[in-house]
């Protein structure tokens, strides 16, 4: 039994095309976190080190499937935003960028 689930692996990994589609998935899904999070990436260009900007990340909102029913959602990443509570609203300074229907977890801290 073990020598057939082998050869499965073994013609997976001659074929590629799953490893690769799962590859370009979790690229896709690199990028869009660290263009999310404000944190650059770093690529190799013309011989050199390059690095890109987060508002310069070629990926716009989250890789194919993260938010489709039965697939795990990317998850939101932490940071702290400055907000102005203004008739039972909570307004935030700076955008959030979240995706589509993100439940986020908010702890209310007064700045003074």
């Amino acid at each position: 039994m073990a020598e057939s689930a082998q050869k499965s692996i073994t013609e997976m990994f001659i074929e590629g095309t799953k490893i690769d589609e799962a590859l370009a998935r979790a690229v896709q899904l690199a990028l869009w976190r660290h263009k999310q999070m404000g944190v650059p990436i770093v690529v190799w260009r013309d011989g050199k080190i390059v690095e890109i900007p987060p508002e310069e990340i070629p990926v716009h909102g989250p890789p194919n499937g993260a938010g489709e029913a039965g697939a795990a959602s990317p998850p939101v990443p932490r940071r702290t935003v400055s907000a102005t509570y203004e008739n039972g609203v909570l307004k935030p300074d700076a955008p959030l960028d979240l995706p589509p229907d993100a439940r986020v977890r908010l702890t209310v801290e007064a700045l003074t």
